[in-house]
């Protein structure tokens, strides 16, 4: 079989010289294959996917295996050390996803002998609207949702932990998913457990926090009543733990705590913005990882009411001169609606804020994949808004099945490495050690 190059009327096949399992393509000059090679015999265990680019004629190796970590694969549930690397077997289908270009593989370790051994592959793009590196390394998607219509909208999401958890938040933090639990505190999940010895307890009730890997500090707002403000956790990469004696308040005696914090994320400029319950004010703390700080109104909700998460997002425009410029803009999760501003990052205040087509009715959180999308966390759903289009869409309800499960009250979301984490409290918070971890 060859791959022939896209062509109205006849065609001209382009000679690989190899034998091809499978093609896909992302409808650019890209094709996508996995070559079982001149020296191997058809259905031997030993395959690579390559890709192919039918304007140069050039063929690159775009990876060479997979990675497992414990049996299903789940992302940042385990030490590297105990990542093994994981050859692709037989290569029976692939396709590539159109919106993030990622390419998925289905391949059977058996060669199709026995039954239930198929699997399905996610090779993750490298970057925002990016193919895949040349000879990266995909992500098994394990255990595969039935191929049959699903019982609820939505994905299928994988439980990670439901090891009595209340309410929890969670956050990614270096190699690990960390619980921000209303009750234990700011914990480390291994190996689908809370692991006490990790836990850290600042008081109050911890909100939307953010990580921040280029100083290694953790903000956390308290979200509580009677607020102390938002705390900085310090974080030590070597012994992969937070030092909550090291923890101290951002912008300490500068009013952050009497409107009662909800979300806190860094901006673009490196600087801390935090949402409040109270007022719905949006405030910018400039140096955060420092004692010396600025604080300044930048936004406000468009109703008064609260703004519960704030998410970035930045893309590239051209001015009335054909230049290039990157907008940064800053979205706020209101009480009925999705909003945005811009120049907040430049420490404007804004007093218009923009409407989107996306309607809210029970909003929690909200978190953004860096590109293009945002998952808002409202109610039991979890549903996306994708900027470029203005499209707002139902993304996941919980478990496809069997059996059924349905998300309870959405607590916590994080978004790394192409997974959303989930946080929910299946008594909707209304009692303690109902709380969940998922990984969708």
């Amino acid at each position: 079989m060859s791959f022939a190059t896209t062509c109205n009327g006849a065609c001209e096949a382009d000679d690989l010289n190899i034998n091809i399992a499978a093609v896909g393509s992302n409808t650019t000059n890209l094709a996508f294959f996995a070559p079982q090679g001149v020296s191997l015999a058809p259905g031997q265990l030993s395959e690579v996917i390559d890709q192919y680019d039918t304007v140069t004629g050039s063929t690159d190796q775009l990876s060479t295996a997979s990675v497992i970590c414990g049996v299903p694969y789940v992302a940042y549930s385990c030490p590297d050390a105990s990542t093994i690397p994981d050859a692709y077997a037989a290569v029976v289908g692939m396709t590539v996803d159109q919106y993030n270009q990622a390419v998925y593989v289905v391949d059977d370790t058996s060669a199709g002998v026995n039954p239930n051994t198929g699997r399905v592959i996610r090779l993750a793009p490298s970057g925002p609207g990016a193919l895949p590196t040349v000879d990266g390394a995909a992500q098994f998607i394990n255990p595969i949702a039935p191929s049959v219509a699903p019982a609820v909208p939505g994905r299928s999401a994988f439980l990670l932990t439901s090891a009595g958890l209340t309410a929890p938040g969670v956050i990614v933090i270096g190699p690990n998913i960390w619980a921000l639990d209303r009750s234990a505190g700011i914990c480390r999940i291994d190996n689908g457990s809370l692991n006490p010895a990790t836990c850290v307890v600042l008081g109050g009730i911890p909100g939307q926090s953010y990580f921040d890997p280029a100083t290694n500090f953790l903000y956390v707002p308290d979200k509580a009543a009677n607020s102390r403000g938002v705390w900085r956790v310090p974080y030590n990469p070597a012994t992969n733990l937070l030092n909550g004696a090291g923890a101290t308040l951002v912008a300490a005696n500068k009013g952050l705590g009497g409107n009662q914090p909800l979300c806190a994320v860094i901006g673009p400029d490196g600087s801390l913005y935090v949402s409040f319950n109270k007022n719905g004010s949006v405030q910018r703390i400039t140096a955060p990882s420092t004692n010396t700080n600025t604080v300044s109104q930048v936004a406000q909700s468009s109703d008064g009411h609260a703004v519960f998460a704030l998410a970035w997002i930045s893309k590239t425009i051209v001015d009335g001169f054909g230049v290039p410029q990157t907008q940064n803009s800053l979205y706020l999760l209101q009480t009925a609606a999705l909003t945005w501003v811009t120049g907040a990052d430049t420490g404007a205040k804004n007093r218009s804020v923009f409407t989107t087509p996306m309607k809210v009715a029970n909003p929690a959180n909200m978190v953004s994949d860096n590109a293009d999308v945002l998952y808002v966390g409202e109610g039991g759903e979890i549903d996306t808004f994708t900027v470029s289009t203005q499209q707002p869409a139902k993304y996941s309800v919980g478990t496809a099945g069997p059996p059924v499960t349905l998300f309870g009250k959405i607590t916590g979301l994080d978004f790394v490495g192409g997974f959303v984490i989930v946080g929910d409290d299946a008594s909707n918070t209304a009692a303690p050690g109902q709380g969940r971890i998922w990984i969708d």
